[in-house]
C-alpha cells in the first residue's frame, strides 16, 4: 500500500488512521455509555445495548438512521459535555438482563438511589441430564463451559432471591443449587444476607432434599402458589402466576412470575415454555419487559415443548410490554437419543447480530432485544427533571 509514497506522506496516512480508528472507538464508547443527551421523546425510548449496537428500531434490529444521527451528534463531542445538564433528562439505569444459558439468567434492578435488587433465575451450570443415562440424554451449555466462572458471576451479584419455576431438572438443577448452597449459605463463606429461594409447590420436596441439612437455607424456602407474591425488601414485589403444564393433566401447572421495581415503576414478567393463555392465566397482568422463548422445540411432530415467536408477540402484545427478550433456552450441545428427537423449528434467524423473522409480525412499539450468553443487555430508565415521566 505504501509503495511510491514518500516517509513523510506514509507518516500522514497512518496518523489520519489512527485518528479515525480513536474516533471510532470514542464514537462506541459514547455510545455504551449509561447516559443520554438532549434528545426528542421519542429518542428517550431508544435501547441501548452493550455489544449488539446502541438503537434498536421497533421490529428489534438495529436502526442506522438514528445510529447515523447520532454520530453526527457525537462527533467531536468530549465525554463530560454528554453528561445531561439541569435541564436535561436524568438517567436511571435500569434492568440488566443477562443469559447464563439453558434457562439460567441473571436479573438487577438498578435504581438510581437504594439498594440494588439481584435475581438469580433458574440457574444451570455444568451437565443436564435429567438423571438418565448419556446415552439417552445429556447436555451442557455451548458457551459458558466454566462451570466455576458461572457461579462467581452469580456469587458476585450477591443475589436477594433464587427465582425457580418448575421442579425438573433444566430449572431446579440440583448440581448447581449444592454449588450456590456452598457458597451463598454456608458459614464459612457467607458474607451477606442469604437470599430467598422462590419455587413452585412442585419443587419443595426437592429443594428440601438439597437445602435440609442448612438451617440458614432451608429457612430461606419460600413457597409459592399461582396468586400468591412476596416481597424483597420495600422495592420489589414477586407474584407467581400460572405457567405451562409439563406432566399429566391432572398435574398442577408450574409458575411463571411478574417482578416489579418501584423505584423503577418497571416490571418484568417471565415464563419459560410459553404455554400459557394470556386470557386466562394472566388476567389484569401489565408488564414493561417480557422474557420468553422465541424458537419452538418439539418432541416429534406430535409433541410441543416450548412455544416459540408468534406466541411470545401475543403475549407481548396482551401484557402491554415495550420489550421482548428472547429466552435462548434451546440453543445447548446436546447429545444422546431424546435429543435426537427434540426438533425446533425457527421463525426466528440471527444473522451478523440481528435478529430476523419470518411469518410473524413484530407490533410497532415493541422492541425485541437480542442478547448473547454472558453479555449483560440494559433497559434504561428516564426520568425528565421536569416531572415525573418515566419512560424505558
Amino acid at each position: 500500500e505504501h509503495e511510491g509514497l514518500n516517509d513523510g506522506q506514509v507518516r500522514d496516512d497512518d496518523r489520519l488512521n489512527a485518528d479515525a480508528t480513536i474516533d471510532k472507538r470514542s464514537m462506541k464508547m459514547a455510545a455504551m455509555s449509561r447516559t443520554v443527551t438532549s434528545l426528542p421523546r421519542s429518542s428517550l425510548a431508544s435501547l441501548r445495548v452493550a455489544g449488539l449496537g446502541p438503537h434498536l428500531n421497533g421490529r428489534g434490529v438495529r436502526n442506522p438512521t438514528r445510529r447515523r444521527q447520532l454520530k453526527r451528534r457525537w462527533k467531536g463531542t468530549s465525554f463530560n459535555s454528554i453528561f445531561p445538564s439541569r435541564l436535561s433528562p436524568c438517567v436511571d439505569p435500569g434492568f440488566e438482563y443477562t443469559h447464563l444459558e439453558v434457562n439460567g439468567q441473571l436479573w438487577r434492578f438498578i435504581p438510581g438511589t437504594g439498594e440494588n435488587v439481584s435475581i438469580v433465575v433458574d440457574p444451570l451450570v455444568g451437565e443436564l441430564d435429567f438423571s438418565l443415562p448419556e446415552s439417552i440424554y445429556s447436555a451442557k451449555p455451548k458457551v459458558l463451559r466454566d462451570p466455576h466462572e458461572t457461579i462467581e458471576r452469580i456469587v458476585e451479584s450477591q443475589p436477594t432471591a433464587i427465582l425457580l419455576t418448575q421442579s425438573l431438572d433444566d430449572h431446579t438443577h440440583p448440581p448447581t443449587l449444592r454449588k450456590l448452597k456452598e457458597r451463598l449459605f454456608s458459614r464459612e463463606t457467607q458474607s451477606n444476607p442469604a437470599p430467598l429461594i422462590i419455587a413452585p409447590p412442585s419443587a419443595k420436596e426437592k429443594l428440601l432434599g438439597i437445602f435440609g441439612d442448612l438451617p440458614s437455607a432451608r429457612d430461606s424456602i419460600r413457597i409459592l402458589k399461582p396468586g400468591e407474591s412476596l416481597q424483597l425488601g420495600e422495592s420489589t414485589s414477586i407474584q407467581a402466576t400460572s405457567g405451562s403444564l409439563v406432566g399429566p393433566p391432572w398435574q398442577n401447572p408450574e409458575n411463571g412470575y411478574v417482578v416489579e421495581s418501584k423505584p423503577l415503576s418497571l416490571s418484568v414478567y417471565y415464563e419459560p415454555h410459553n404455554d400459557v393463555d394470556p386470557k386466562t392465566k394472566l388476567m389484569g397482568v401489565v408488564a414493561d419487559i417480557v422474557i420468553v422463548p422465541m424458537r419452538e422445540q418439539l418432541l416429534t411432530p406430535f409433541f410441543k415443548l416450548v412455544y416459540g415467536a408468534s406466541r411470545a408477540v401475543s403475549l407481548a402484545k396482551y401484557l402491554k410490554a415495550k420489550h421482548v427478550i428472547p429466552l435462548r433456552n434451546g440453543e445447548i450441545e446436546a447429545r444422546g437419543i431424546l435429543s435426537e428427537l427434540i426438533q425446533s423449528e425457527d421463525s426466528v434467524r440471527e444473522v451478523a447480530g440481528k435478529l430476523y423473522f419470518r411469518g410473524v409480525r413484530i407490533p410497532r412499539g415493541v422492541n425485541v432485544i437480542n442478547n448473547r450468553p454472558g453479555v449483560p443487555v440494559m433497559v434504561e430508565t428516564v426520568i425528565t427533571d421536569a416531572g415525573n415521566d418515566r419512560e424505558t
